[in-house]
C-alpha cells in the first residue's frame, strides 16, 4: 500500500494545484477541489496535498521521516506537473 499512498498524494496535489492555478485561487473552487481530494484520498494517504501539512504531521509524530521525504517529493512533482498542465490549456477570452 505504500506506493498507493504516494500516488494518491500526487494525484490529489495535482488536482488541488491545477484548480488553484486555473481559477486564480478563487476560494470556492479551490475549497471544493481540496475537499473532494481529501474525501477520495484521505483514508489512503491522509490527504495532506501540501508540504506544510506533511511537516506538521511529521512534527506531531503521525508521519515518519521516510514518508515525509516521499510526500514532499511527490507533492512538489505534482505541483510542477500542474503548472505545465495548466499552461497547456488554451485561454478562453
Amino acid at each position: 500500500m505504500s506506493m498507493l499512498k504516494y500516488f494518491t498524494e500526487f494525484v490529489g496535489t495535482f488536482i488541488f494545484f491545477a484548480v488553484i492555478l486555473s481559477t486564480g485561487g478563487d476560494a470556492v473552487p479551490v475549497g471544493v477541489a481540496l475537499a473532494t481530494a481529501i474525501y477520495f484520498g484521505g483514508k489512503i494517504s491522509g490527504g495532506h496535498y501540501n508540504p506544510g501539512v506533511s511537516f506538521m504531521m511529521f512534527y506531531d509524530n503521525k508521519l515518519d521521516s521516510n514518508d515525509l521525504a516521499m510526500y514532499v517529493l511527490v507533492q512538489i512533482a505534482a505541483a510542477i506537473a500542474a503548472v505545465y498542465f495548466v499552461k497547456m490549456i488554451p485561454k478562453v477570452k
